[in-house]
């Protein structure tokens, strides 16, 4: 049983994958995969959610932003 994954968990890939789309700068999208992994680092820490859920999670997430991203052009 995988459970229910967390908002934070489907969210946080969405907001990387568009930054990092949008910076060429490598320090920023650095330190905005540094910033993904701690966030999942500190949700299971905190036994909030458990390693599947936070892969299902991320893998919702990453599928949503790729989706919105291939999308975009029709979308505006």
């Amino acid at each position: 049983d995988i459970g229910v994954t967390g908002v934070q968990t489907c969210a946080l890939p969405i907001f990387v994958i568009m930054y990092l789309n949008y910076t060429t700068n490598p320090y920023i999208r650095c330190m905005l995969v540094i910033y993904y992994l701690l966030i999942l680092q500190s949700r299971y820490y905190k036994k909030c959610h458990t390693i599947p859920q936070l892969l299902v999670g991320s893998l919702l997430g990453m599928a949503t932003s790729f989706t919105l991203l291939h999308y975009k052009a029709r979308l505006l």
